[in-house]
This record gives structure tokens, C-alpha cells and sequence, in this order.
């Protein structure tokens, strides 16, 4: 904390007290112009407006780690998610069991806060076969497969990236 000298009327060098007390300041305030450092974790409460940002890493509030769930009636088949910057990252892969031909089922249900505000359309190949897959997250976090042909195992893999409903 910086230590000001007290400035009253009619002290004897007040001219030089206020100077002193300005420059005692000047190290510890942000300036309007001019290149500084400030170090520590700063929270705006307000709108903050920047001309030009710069930076190594931006994080985001609201960015989580990723996180797994199985699928239903899935053997192997696993789905993974994350939020970073208001965007949802999830992938899935394995065995997602059987499929009857032209037939959709919902694998998994992601949580609020990592579902797209509109259907979100995937296409996929089979892992290791010939099939066509296409899947669909929907905006109440339905996860569905559609296979184009049947199969007593499925196996898919596939990854999709959106903005996140909020």
C-alpha cells in the first residue's frame, strides 16, 4: 500500500507534497496509455471493450474437462465431451450393438449445457467395415444412430464440434 503525506492549507511546500504523493501513485495505478504489466487475477463485472487482444491462453468461464458416458445397449461404445469457448467437442466410438437397417436408436442423452440449440447432423463410416452410419445429436441431448444397413455389432467412430444452447 502506498503511503501518502497528509496536504493541508497553508502548509509550508504543499506544491512539493502533492508532487510526491503523485509520483509515490504512479507505480501503483494502470495508466491510460503506455505498455504495463499487471499481474493477478482481475474480475469485470461490466461490459470491458478491447481495441486488439493478445494472449497465450483464453479460458472461458464456463470450459470443462472432458467427460465420458457409455451408450445404451452398447457393448464398447463410449462418447466423449467437452466446452471450451462456448463450443461443445464430443466424439464417439466402439460397438454401439445392433442395428436394424434404416432403423434409428438413441445411444446416449448428453447433459444440459453440452446439446445444440438445432439438430446437429453427423455422417460416419463403420470402424473395419463397409456400413454408413449417420448420427444426429438433438437439441434435448438425444444421441442417435441410424445405420444404413443392419448388423448384429456396430462399430463406429465419429466427431462433431457446435455451439453450445445455452
Amino acid at each position: 500500500m502506498v503511503e501518502l503525506k497528509q496536504i493541508y492549507r497553508g502548509m509550508q511546500n504543499g506544491a512539493e507534497t502533492i508532487d510526491e504523493n503523485f509520483k509515490a501513485l504512479d507505480g501503483s495505478v494502470v495508466h491510460t496509455s503506455g505498455n504495463e504489466t499487471i499481474s493477478g487475477e482481475k474480475t469485470f463485472t461490466d461490459t470491458t471493450t478491447f481495441n486488439q487482444i493478445e494472449a497465450s491462453k483464453i479460458k472461458s468461464a464456463d470450459d470443462t474437462e472432458p467427460k465420458s458416458i457409455s451408450g445404451n445397449g452398447a457393448p464398447s461404445g463410449s462418447i466423449t465431451y467437452e466446452r471450451k469457448n462456448g463450443v461443445v467437442f464430443v466424439s464417439g466410438s466402439g460397438n454401439w450393438g445392433a442395428t436394424t437397417a434404416g432403423q434409428t436408436k438413441v445411444v446416449a442423452t448428453l447433459p444440459s449445457g453440452f446439446r445444440p440449440r438445432n439438430s446437429w447432423q453427423i455422417g460416419a463410416n463403420a470402424q473395419g467395415g463397409g456400413q454408413e452410419n449417420a448420427w444426429a445429436i438433438e437439441p434435448n441431448g438425444e444421441v442417435k444412430l441410424t445405420s444404413n444397413s443392419g448388423s448384429t455389432s456396430n462399430y463406429s467412430g465419429w466427431s462433431a464440434s457446435y455451439p453450445a444452447a445455452n
